[in-house]
């Protein structure tokens, strides 16, 4: 063989065997991408089921607080001045999870953050704000009878606002799809086995 026939040999698997490896790897790449949103998504997901969580549970305290608090002296109420704080940063930290919608079109005047219109499940938790702060706001503007009631019925509907972000219902049929996948190929591994 000559040697301009084997340099031309060389050069060609050379080339399937770059072409090959830049596949694979751009697969790869591809599959890491993949791979990093999931994970990036997830932990999304977790953080908002923490907010959300915590949320949850002060709306729980300070419905039992305003229980045993004297309507008149609110402001008074030490713990329930602290349930209004932590509800406030509860807030205001909701706003990475759940920005306002149509930024561009309402309160262009304000800090970026608080443009447009703030999503549902933020709207519960300033109204409950507002009704710790003032009894007569869960009376007068909700309807209720009392605090107590009206920060129960908001926490049942922050709850629901946020289940429908987080939509438990879908990743419930995809862990017993993955549970039910990874059963399956047990037992197909286990039968190939024997």
């Amino acid at each position: 063989m000559s040697p301009e026939v084997a340099s031309v040999i060389v050069a060609a698997i050379s080339a399937l065997l770059g072409w090959s490896f830049g596949r694979r790897s751009e697969q790869a790449a591809k599959q890491q991408y993949e791979l990093d949103a999931i994970s990036f998504a997830g932990s999304w997901y977790s953080d908002l089921r923490s907010w959300a969580s915590e949320a949850i549970l002060l709306l729980s305290e300070a419905a039992e607080r305003c229980e045993s608090s004297d309507p008149t002296n609110c402001q008074k109420d030490e713990a329930l001045m602290c349930c209004r704080y932590r509800l406030s940063a509860l807030i205001d930290r909701g706003r990475f999870f759940l920005p306002n919608r149509m930024h561009e079109n309402y309160g262009i005047h304000k800090p970026e953050a608080y443009r447009g219109v703030r999503h549902p499940a933020l709207d519960y938790l300033v109204g409950a704000y507002q009704i710790i702060a003032d009894e007569a706001v869960a009376v007068e503007e909700f309807g209720f009878k009392s605090r107590r009631r009206a920060l129960v019925e908001l926490k049942r509907q922050f709850v629901s606002a946020i289940q429908v972000v987080i939509d438990p219902r879908h990743h419930a049929q995809e862990i017993s799809r993955l549970v039910e996948d990874s059963r399956r190929e047990n037992l197909e591994q286990a039968s190939s086995i024997e």
